[in-house]
């Protein structure tokens, strides 16, 4: 009766755009991919001669599916706030776009932070030194720009909020053009332009290190607005009549050549690296690109792909994406404590890791959506 009952409200219903659920569930994957990389990035053992080369490289390039999440965030709003319009609305900041965001995002987010401030997460330490000032960045959503002691994958939902701000006054100003030639310039335009400050920013501060690259190039939300405005892009190309029929009638190799393509961007080599910063600059729109590309064959992908990209396992790692995105790194302090008591020597290392960080990510993922996200979820679905 209780794994039926939770089995049944992660799976829940498919939404308006059932494969756009496979999509999300890629980008976490991801994501997951490249933390649990971190603990054995250097480990000498034969027990990882099985991934090495290309697939190594998917894996430790995996933090591009940050870039997914970007490019589905901006179709999404672009989306919602074309329904607003439709109701009504002219500009301004409409009020249940708001609330709807609010009930999205804050609770799971501030209920993560509060968690790790009180330290009540097994195996998951932090230091903070100044904990007040920590919160107040985090409260008012600036670690892209002044960094975070809490958890590094709080950093993007910094440049989402941002977005989700800026959204309506952005869309506002691109509907008031009559050409759909020249909604797609001017969006063009500004994806290019976040590509050009990530450039500016590496050529002035010169970051030779991932972590230095990662907060000043990587992380501020001036450097992110390409992937959105590339979801936004793909929502305006998905109301333009030419492009939907083409889309629709090639749908299938559509999505398999933009995914191919993303692959080969993931494992050409290991990005933001030493000596890879500034092809690393290319790397990150090209992807996205590559993901907006596949977003735009979803919307239209029938038959088996459909079955495939809106399936039931998919969907669950699609509505638990975002609590695994904040929860996932808590676990890898206690999952490594642990594999390193039970393993017997080096080879048996990671996949016992590999077991912990799994079952505890899932675990703390679907307490935290049922328990608080999900409520919430629930308000925000008879918001109208």
């Amino acid at each position: 009766m209780g794994l039926r009952w939770i089995g049944a409200r992660l799976i829940g219903e498919p939404g308006a755009y059932p494969a756009l659920d496979g999509l999300r569930a890629f980008a976490i994957l991801l994501v997951l991919a490249r933390h649990a990389t971190l603990p054995f990035a250097n480990f000498d053992s034969d027990s990882l001669a099985a991934v090495q080369g290309v697939a190594w490289l998917v894996l430790r390039n995996g933090w591009l599916g940050v870039d997914l999440f970007f490019v589905l965030s901006g179709f999404l709003i672009a989306r919602t706030l074309s329904h607003e319009r439709h109701r009504g609305w002219t500009g301004g900041f409409p009020s249940s776009y708001l609330k709807k965001r609010v009930l999205r995002t804050f609770p799971l987010y501030y209920a993560i932070i509060a968690i790790c401030m009180l330290g009540v997460l097994p195996g998951y330490s932090i230091e903070v030194d100044r904990p007040l000032v920590e919160l107040a960045i985090h409260a008012v959503f600036l670690q892209d720009y002044l960094g975070t002691q809490l958890l590094v994958p709080l950093w993007s939902l910094a440049t989402e909020e941002k977005f989700y701000l800026l959204a309506p006054f952005l869309v506002a100003i691109v509907w008031r053009q009559d050409h759909a030639g020249k909604r797609l310039a001017f969006l063009s335009f500004l994806m290019m332009l976040s590509v050009a400050a990530r450039a500016m920013n590496w050529m002035v501060l010169s970051p030779d290190h991932y972590p230095e690259f990662f907060w000043q190039v990587r992380a501020p939300f001036h450097g992110c607005l390409d992937g959105l405005m590339v979801g936004v892009i793909c929502f305006e190309l998905s109301r333009i009549a030419v492009c939907k029929r083409v889309i629709e009638h090639r749908a299938g190799v559509v999505l398999a050549t933009s995914a191919g393509a993303a692959i080969v961007i993931l494992g050409a080599r290991e990005w933001a690296q030493p000596g890879t910063m500034g092809m690393t600059l290319l790397a990150i729109p090209a992807f996205s690109v590559c993901c907006g590309a596949a977003l735009l064959a979803s919307l239209f992908i029938k038959g088996r792909g459909l079955r495939f990209m809106g399936s039931r396992s998919l969907r669950v790692l699609a509505r638990l994406s975002y609590a695994l995105y904040l929860t996932h790194y808590t676990t890898i302090e206690a999952s490594v404590a642990w594999a390193e008591g039970l393993a017997g020597g080096s080879a048996g290392f990671v996949p016992l890791f590999l077991i912990f960080y799994l079952f505890l990510s899932f675990a703390y993922a679907v307490v935290l959506h049922l328990a608080i996200e999900r409520p919430f979820l629930r308000l925000k679905a008879r918001i109208r």
